[in-house]
């Protein structure tokens, strides 16, 4: 889901391109969440003491994001998924 979208799905296309960074800041914060709390079921025993062995060494949300998408099968769907689906909830409470 690109950046337009999400400003389009929730009716901030016109909105200043401040605001528009903060709303994706938090979208992306939200969903980043969802997903890494949804991974625990995805994740076999030996990718989970990765994971946390990276975040003992300091590596940040975004890295270790990066990490499971590319050794995780099925993550970077998952969190097409999880971010459309929390847009959609977004803009229902509109």
């Amino acid at each position: 889901m690109t950046d337009e979208e999400v400003f389009a799905i929730l009716g901030i296309s016109e909105a200043t391109e401040g605001d528009k960074a903060a709303c994706l800041h938090n979208v992306n914060l939200a969903v980043n969440l969802r997903a890494l709390s949804m991974m625990n079921d995805l994740l076999t025993e030996e990718e989970v003491d990765h994971v946390e062995q990276m975040e003992k060494n300091g590596s940040t949300q975004d890295e270790i994001l990066w990490w499971l998408g590319e050794n995780v099968a099925s993550v970077h769907d998952m969190m097409d998924a999880v971010k459309r689906d929390y847009v959609n909830e977004l803009a229902a409470k509109r």
